[in-house]
C-alpha cells in the first residue's frame, strides 16, 4: 500500500531513514478509543455551562468588586497602605517619652487657708526648675520665692496672702520636664484664704486677778494629763510610765496602772488608759498599740491607731478606780500598787478583750489627734495640716496649717488651735483667728466660754470671742490643762507639772458694732440660717425678708466675705457667690442699731450687684486711722500706678506699703462732716503682672475720720 507524497513531510523527515520510520508508522495505525457514557456526560455538561455562561449578560462593575477575587485584592491593598503608615510612623514622626507628669497642690478647693501657709506644688515626674518657676501663675498677683524639695515646689509668698481672697494658682504652657517635654495642662489649683481678724484687744499688763497658789506635782513624761469630768482627779502619766491620781481636795496621789502610754477620762470618772499594746476601760479591754487618741461617744470606747478610728460594740459597767472615790487615798484606800504587769487585782474581774470595730478611716497618716467631748468628732493633724473627721457622716475638713493640737470646748461645737499667726477657733469647717499673740505654746478652753492662753512669756485669759485678752501672770507656762467646772488649771514647766488656781470664767462682755458683723458673717459663710438670723432685730428681720441670708442648693454657696468699710452704725460687705464654675459679687450695705444698754443688732440692709472681680488687683477693704485712708488690695501692685486711687474733691499725697498691698491717702482735715465722698479706684492701677485692676466706687460719710 502506498501513500501520495506530502511535500511538509519530506521538509520535515527530509533524509531516507526518517522516511521509512515514517512509513513502517503508517502501516500500523493505533487503536481507536471509544469515550465511554461518563465522560460523555460530563463533557456534555460542562460544554452546556460554558455556552449558557457566555450566553448570560455582564455583572455590573460592583458585583465584580465585591466577587472573591475584587476582595483579595481590596485586602491586599489595604495590607500594603497600613505597613506603609506604620513604617512611615516610626521613622519620620518624633519620638516622645511616653510619661505624663502630672500635678497637683494639698490646698486645692481649702478654704480658710492660713495667709502666711506656703504653696507646695506636687509633680510627679522630676521637672524643668527653672521653666516650671517662670511659668507659675498666681492670681491676684502675689510676689513669691521659690524652693524645691525634691519634686515638691514649694512657693512662698514674700508678703503674706491677702484674707478671705480666693487664690488661683496655674501653670503656663512653657513649663517643662527634665526631658524637655510639655507639662500637661490642668484647672487651676483653687483655694480661699481665711477672714481677716477682728481687731485683736490688747492684753492689760497688770491684771487685777491672776494665777495664785502654784503647786508642783512632779516629772511628767510627754503624754499630756486629763481631768476628771468633776475637776476633783487629775491623771498624770510620769516619765517611767506610771499612771497616777491627783485628788485636787487632798493634794495626794495614788498609783493607778504601770507602763502606760496615753490616758482618757470617761463620762462616768473612769480613767481609760493604754498600756501594753491594750486599752483598758474598766471592764473592757481593746487591742491598739500605742494609740493616737482615746474618746467616749456614748458610753463606747472610741481609739485612734494609725489611720482607724476604733470602738467597741458594746459598753459594760465601768467600776471608777479608788482614786476617783476615795477623798483621800491612802494605803489602805488605794488601789494596791500593779506590778510591771499591770496585772488587775484578785478581786477585781479580769477585762475581756473586745473585738474591735472599725468606726472611720483617715486619708492621711495622723500625728495626733483630739477626739470631741460627746465623741462625733475627731481634730487630726498631718503633715498637710489641722484636719476635723464628722465620725458620724464621714466628712473630713481641712482646716489649715497648726503648730500643734488645741481643744474642744465643752459642748463640742468649736475647736481652739495655735499656728503661726495666733490663735484659731474654727467651728469644724472654716477658722477665724481669735488673737494675734505670738510665743503661745498652749490653750485650753473652760467650762464656759473663755480661754487660757499660754506661752513663755506668761499666761493669758481671753473671752472665746476675742474680747477682754488680759495678762494674769508672767513667766513660762506649757500646755494648760483647764479642769472643767472649777478654778483649778493644770501646767508644765521645765519637765515638771504643776497644778494652779486661776480666776473662772466671766459672763461675755457688751457686743460691738465688730463683733456682731464677724459672727453674723460667719454664720452665713456656715450656712446657719438659724444663727445668721439671731443677729438680726426685727427690722432687720424684714429687711432680710427679700434677700438670701444664707445661701445653698441652686441659690449658689457663699465661698468668699470681706468687710470692705465700717464706720459707726454701717458697714459694707461683699459677698462672693459660686454657681457652678461661675462667681458672682454682692455687695451689701448693713445697718446697726443697739438694742439696750449691751446689745447690738443688723437692723437693714441695701443690696446691689457689682461687676465680677477681675484677675487684676481688687479692692480689699479700705479703714481710716487719724487723718489717713488706707486702701488695701489683694495682689502686689505697681508702685507708679497707685495715682488711680482718688478721694473725690480732695487732693491727697498718695503713697504704698508692699508689706500689706495698701494705697495710702493722706487728706489731713480736708472732710466736711455730713458731705459724700466717694473713693475711685480705676483701671490705671495695675498689679506687678501689668493687669489692671477692677473699677471700683465707694461713698464714704464725713467724717468718718477722727
Amino acid at each position: 500500500m502506498s501513500w501520495p507524497r506530502d511535500p511538509e513531510l519530506d521538509e520535515i523527515f527530509p533524509t531516507p531513514e526518517h522516511r521509512s520510520r515514517l512509513e513502517l508508522l503508517s502501516e500500523n495505525p493505533p487503536h481507536r478509543i471509544e469515550p465511554d457514557l461518563m465522560y460523555r456526560a460530563t463533557l456534555r455538561r460542562r460544554l452546556m455551562q460554558e455556552a449558557w455562561a457566555m450566553a448570560e449578560p455582564g455583572l455590573p462593575w460592583w458585583r465584580r468588586l465585591l466577587a472573591p477575587p475584587g476582595l483579595a485584592w481590596a485586602g491586599a491593598t489595604i495590607g500594603v497602605l497600613l505597613i506603609a503608615f506604620l513604617a512611615y510612623t516610626l521613622t519620620v514622626s518624633p519620638t516622645t517619652s511616653g510619661k505624663t507628669v502630672a500635678w497637683n497642690s494639698p490646698l486645692q478647693d481649702a478654704h480658710a487657708v492660713a495667709t502666711v501657709q506656703p504653696i507646695v506644688l506636687t509633680f510627679k515626674e522630676p521637672v524643668d526648675h527653672h521653666s516650671v518657676e517662670a511659668a507659675v501663675r498666681i492670681e491676684p498677683a502675689t510676689t513669691v520665692t521659690y524652693e524645691w524639695q525634691g519634686n515638691d515646689l514649694k512657693v512662698t509668698p514674700v508678703n503674706r496672702l491677702a484674707p478671705g481672697t480666693q487664690y488661683q494658682v496655674s501653670l503656663a504652657p512653657s513649663a517643662r520636664t527634665e526631658s524637655g517635654q510639655p507639662v500637661p495642662v490642668r484647672p487651676a489649683v483653687v483655694f480661699v484664704t481665711q477672714p481677716a481678724p477682728p481687731a485683736t484687744p490688747v492684753p492689760t499688763p497688770t491684771p487685777a486677778a491672776g494665777v495664785t497658789a502654784e503647786q508642783v506635782l512632779g516629772s511628767v513624761g510627754a503624754a499630756p494629763a486629763a481631768w476628771s469630768r468633776d475637776g476633783s482627779t487629775l491623771y498624770l502619766i510620769t516619765p517611767d510610765g506610771a499612771l497616777e491620781a491627783y485628788t485636787v481636795a487632798t493634794g495626794k496621789t495614788g498609783v493607778v496602772a504601770s507602763g502606760v502610754t496615753r490616758v482618757a477620762v470617761g463620762p462616768d470618772g473612769t480613767p481609760a488608759y493604754a498600756s501594753g499594746g491594750e486599752v483598758s476601760y474598766g471592764q473592757q479591754k481593746l487591742t491598739a498599740d500605742r494609740p493616737l487618741a482615746l474618746g467616749f461617744r456614748n458610753g463606747r470606747l472610741l481609739v485612734l491607731a494609725g489611720r482607724s478610728v476604733l470602738t467597741v460594740a458594746e459598753q459594760p459597767a465601768a467600776q471608777p478606780p479608788a482614786p476617783e472615790t476615795s477623798a483621800s487615798p491612802t494605803a489602805t484606800s488605794s488601789p494596791a500598787t500593779p506590778s510591771p504587769s499591770a496585772s488587775p487585782s484578785a478581786t477585781t474581774p479580769s477585762p475581756t478583750p473586745a473585738a474591735p470595730t472599725q468606726l472611720a478611716s483617715l486619708g492621711q497618716d495622723p500625728s495626733a489627734g483630739d477626739f470631741s467631748p460627746n465623741g462625733d468628732r475627731l481634730a487630726y493633724l498631718t503633715s498637710g495640716g489641722l484636719h476635723v473627721l464628722e465620725l458620724s457622716t464621714g466628712k473630713d475638713s481641712v482646716i489649715g496649717s497648726a503648730t500643734g493640737l488645741g481643744d474642744w470646748s465643752p459642748d463640742s461645737s468649736r475647736y481652739a488651735y495655735l499656728d503661726v499667726d495666733g490663735a484659731h477657733i474654727s467651728d469644724g469647717h472654716a477658722a477665724v483667728l481669735l488673737t494675734a499673740a505670738t510665743g503661745l505654746s498652749g490653750l485650753s478652753w473652760s467650762g464656759g466660754d473663755d480661754l487660757l492662753l499660754a506661752g513663755s512669756s506668761g499666761i493669758s485669759l481671753v473671752h472665746a470671742d476675742g474680747s477682754e485678752l488680759h495678762l494674769l501672770s508672767p513667766g513660762a507656762y506649757g500646755q494648760p490643762d483647764w479642769a472643767p467646772g472649777a478654778g483649778v488649771f493644770a501646767f508644765h514647766r521645765a519637765g515638771q507639772l504643776f497644778t494652779a488656781r486661776v480666776p473662772s470664767a466671766r459672763p461675755a462682755p457688751a457686743s460691738t458694732q465688730e463683733d456682731v458683723l464677724d459672727a453674723f458673717l460667719q454664720a452665713r459663710g456656715a450656712g446657719n440660717a438659724e444663727g445668721a438670723n439671731s443677729y438680726l432685730d426685727d427690722a432687720g428681720k424684714k429687711a432680710f425678708a427679700g434677700l438670701k441670708l444664707v445661701y445653698k442648693g441652686n441659690d449658689g454657696q457663699l465661698v468668699s466675705y470681706s468687710v470692705l468699710f465700717s464706720q459707726p452704725g454701717r458697714a459694707v460687705v461683699r459677698l462672693v457667690i459660686a454657681q457652678g464654675q461661675d462667681r458672682r459679687v454682692v455687695m451689701e450695705t448693713l445697718t446697726f442699731a443697739r438694742q439696750g444698754s449691751a446689745k447690738t443688732m443688723v437692723h437693714g440692709v441695701t443690696e446691689t450687684g457689682a461687676p465680677p472681680l477681675g484677675s487684676g488687683p481688687n479692692v480689699l477693704s479700705v479703714t481710716a486711722t487719724g487723718h489717713q485712708l488706707r486702701v488695701t488690695f489683694d495682689a502686689d501692685l505697681d508702685p507708679a500706678t497707685i495715682a488711680g486711687v482718688s478721694l473725690s474733691g480732695v487732693r491727697g499725697q498718695n503713697s504704698y506699703d508692699a508689706s500689706s498691698r495698701t494705697v495710702m491717702i493722706d487728706i489731713g482735715s480736708a472732710l466736711v462732716p455730713g458731705n459724700t465722698y466717694t473713693l475711685g479706684v480705676t483701671a490705671d492701677v495695675k498689679d506687678v503682672n501689668h493687669a489692671p485692676a477692677t473699677p471700683f466706687k465707694l461713698d464714704l460719710l464725713g467724717p468718718p475720720l477722727t
